[in-house]
């Protein structure tokens, strides 16, 4: 009898595990979870907002996303309301309203899902400040893919804005971000490498952002440039007039819009550690500097006072 009920909790349990498996795919995809971070982004007025919270069930396919996210302070957040909803075009780039029953709606323009099904990207509005889904903790994965990843049809509505003219063209590129070395002893010695690899044969411009962000998931610096690209391209690109920062760890994240507004985003973490130990732009050292002049005024009129007194010693001793 035990072993009937064992080969029966057993079965039952594959059959939850496949199916909840095979429902995930490319154009209907869920946020996944693994780690304790998983599927969190950060808001500066709202704190943590859980997408893959138990029972919110956030949903993504080419008709936009369904769901809600939950945030400890507000809420519930929903992603499919009536007058309103979460798109996504052809490139991944979302649009449209959620809502929040204490802050009202969401506008989502400006978030994005990448080749890697990575959610990344910030919002910004009056009631709710900043919402960023590129902190240092924030990672949300989806099993979803934008229509210029993969081969099925682009079937939904989110190209308000931004139309695709000829998607079987749409994405021409591979491209990689590349430094030279992951740890360097200030940001001015970073360098980067851009690779294009391109299977069309008209010239394309590119506009890229390089950012660099602290391990708090602060923008310290930000710059934008643009090249050209035909059939394929390197661009190198070398920060020499980067601001000094202190030790730690950073990540140079590259963002390019290509083509028919198509938009991707890369990082690549490095470090840096100066040769003797000593921090490149000391928080003590910044700290203490303004001090230096008054303590070099203590110290002299400390000196001359001594000498007077000495002076005035001799003098009455003489007397």
């Amino acid at each position: 009898m035990n072993k009937k009920i064992f080969l029966t909790i057993l079965f039952s349990t594959m059959i939850l595990f496949t199916s909840d498996w095979a429902r995930a795919s490319t154009t209907d995809g869920y946020i996944i979870l693994g780690n304790k971070n998983d599927g969190y982004a950060w808001g500066s007025e709202m704190g943590w907002l859980n997408f893959g919270a138990p029972n919110g069930n956030v949903r993504i396919t080419d008709n936009g996303l369904t769901g809600y996210v939950w945030n400890a302070n507000y809420g519930w957040i929903n992603m499919a309301p009536k007058d309103g909803g979460v798109m996504i075009s052809r490139d991944g780039r979302m649009s449209g309203l959620a809502w929040n029953d204490n802050l009202g709606w969401i506008d989502f323009n400006g978030v994005f899902i990448d080749r890697s099904g990575r959610i990344s990207g910030r919002l910004e509005g009056d009631k709710f400040g900043v919402i960023n889904f590129d902190c240092k903790n924030c990672i949300i994965y989806t099993d979803y893919r934008p229509s210029i990843y993969r081969s099925e049809p682009y079937t939904g509505r989110g190209d308000v804005g931004g139309t695709v003219k000829d998607p079987s063209l749409s994405h021409v590129f591979d491209i990689r971000l590349l430094i030279d070395a992951a740890e360097i002893k200030k940001l001015q010695d970073l360098s980067a490498h851009v690779t294009f690899e391109n299977f069309g044969s008209d010239s394309t411009p590119v506009n890229m952002v390089f950012t660099v962000i602290d391990s708090r998931g602060g923008e310290i610096w930000k710059e934008t440039n643009t090249t050209s690209v035909q059939t394929e391209a390197v661009y190198n690109r070398n920060f020499l007039y980067a601001p000094s920062v202190p030790e730690g760890k950073y990540v140079l994240r590259l963002d390019t819009v290509y083509g028919n507004d198509i938009r991707d985003t890369f990082s690549v973490p490095f470090s840096i550690k100066s040769e003797d130990g000593q921090r490149t732009d000391s928080f003590s050292n910044r700290k203490l500097a303004p001090f230096v002049p008054v303590v070099l005024i203590g110290v002299m009129s400390l000196f001359v006072g001594f000498l007077i007194f000495t002076v005035n010693k001799n003098l009455k001793s003489k007397k």
